[in-house]
């Protein structure tokens, strides 16, 4: 099932370069997403400081009404990854949630190192907020979620509202997110090698997005947060065969501890694995469960 995975890998930080791998990054999983549904599509962009960040709004066809919103923060370590590459995950997603989903590109390194990620990704939530009228959303009912680089992100910004008294959310999904790692877990040894994502990838990746910055920052690891109480309810996906996988357990944890309802998922499989729907079952079937959370989460809000 992996073979055409491991044929031709794309993230190679010794032969290309980050632009080089971006575009890679785009044509290896154009025949790899979960397979296509109909949504209602637009585009829409606004400025920050420093750039503009691009957003790509799904919307169910012929849902009436105002809908729950979901902002969705893209993968690919925060380097590579686009609208185009995270196309057919953002529509299932919609489809399974029956929300508006709104899929941010924020800027990325190494044009836009950190913080510019971070400030995009909280910039976009209170965007989403402000103009829900503008799509048919709920502004009431919001959730943040993301994949990999993008879950840190999710994360970030479920922190970041809290802190900074911006919407409630519902839920924040974190797929396998890249929260940070406190040392060598038992995960990180195990699949070092030959399970697609490798520590050396993951420290090249640090490298490009923060590369003068701490990276026990917890606006880059959000593991090293000291206080998680108050935060949304979390719908939180685990790749078994994962590098990060004990890291995102150990995150799930600390939720816990600090009085968050978390539901932690688990399929065994490898990192990214949402991304390769048409050559990894567990991905079609993880998405319409994150979907049926969200619904469950949008209702108990909508209370």
């Amino acid at each position: 099932m992996l073979e055409k995975l491991y044929a031709d890998p794309f993230l190679d930080p010794v032969n290309m370069t980050p632009l080089q791998m971006r575009e890679a990054f785009d044509v290896f999983y154009a025949d790899l997403g979960v397979p296509w549904a109909q949504a209602d599509v637009q585009e829409a962009q606004f400025d920050v400081d420093g750039g503009v960040v691009r957003l790509r709004i799904y919307r169910p066809p012929e849902a009436p009404g105002e809908l729950p919103i979901i902002l969705f923060y893209l993968g690919g370590g925060l380097v590579m990854g686009s609208h185009n590459s995270y196309d057919t995950m953002c529509r299932r997603l919609c489809l399974a949630s029956q929300a508006v989903v709104v899929s941010v590109a924020y800027r990325r390194p190494p044009e836009h190192p950190f913080p510019a990620a971070v400030d995009d990704s909280y910039a976009a939530l209170l965007w989403a907020r402000d103009n829900a009228k503008r799509f048919g959303g709920d502004a009431g009912r919001m959730a943040v979620a993301g994949e990999s680089g993008g879950g840190m992100l999710a994360a970030v910004v479920a922190h970041l509202a809290k802190d900074q008294g911006g919407p409630k959310l519902a839920l924040q999904l974190l797929m396998y997110p890249a929260v940070g790692t406190r040392g060598q877990s038992q995960s990180m040894q195990t699949f070092a090698e030959g399970y697609w994502f490798e520590p050396g990838q993951l420290d090249w990746l640090y490298s490009i997005y923060a590369p003068d910055a701490d990276v026990t920052n917890p606006l880059i690891s959000p593991t090293f947060r000291r206080d998680f109480s108050d935060l949304p309810p979390a719908y939180v996906i685990v790749a078994e065969q994962d590098i990060l996988r004990d890291d995102v357990m150990a995150y799930a944890e600390d939720l816990r501890r600090a009085g968050v309802a978390v539901q932690l998922t688990s399929y065994d499989t490898i990192h990214g694995f949402i991304c390769m729907g048409a050559v990894i079952d567990a991905a079609s079937e993880a998405l319409d469960r994150a979907g049926e959370a969200l619904v469950a989460a949008f209702s108990e809000a909508s209370e």
